[in-house]
């Protein structure tokens, strides 16, 4: 009997001893967060192409495009394809975070 209940202590604590480890390893892994594992590609923060713009400003002038036909604008500003696609990106942005306040 007393080598039965040995046994069945023995096996309890080698459970609680698992059940602790296998805690710490979930938690552990679970706290620390890498970037560099999950880069995320922030859209506030614009790059280098974004950075360099405006390309130009343009009041009552001519604009020849790359087919070499001239566009008339009345007052603007120039931008490149990189800041373009940055401003929808970011419109997409604001909408998913209003969604999310609400």
């Amino acid at each position: 009997m007393q080598n039965k209940g040995r046994r069945s202590k023995r096996l309890i604590r080698i459970v609680i001893l698992i059940l602790c480890v296998s805690s710490g390893l979930i938690l552990n892994s679970c706290l620390k967060y890498d970037p560099s594992i999950y880069p995320i590609k922030d859209v506030l923060i614009p790059n280098e192409e974004v950075q360099k713009c405006p390309l130009g400003w343009v009041e009552n002038g001519k604009i020849v495009n790359d087919a070499g036909e001239e566009i008339l604008i009345e007052k603007g500003i120039i931008i490149n394809e990189a800041m373009s696609q940055w401003i929808v990106e970011l419109r997409k942005e604001v909408k998913r975070l209003r969604k999310l306040v609400k």
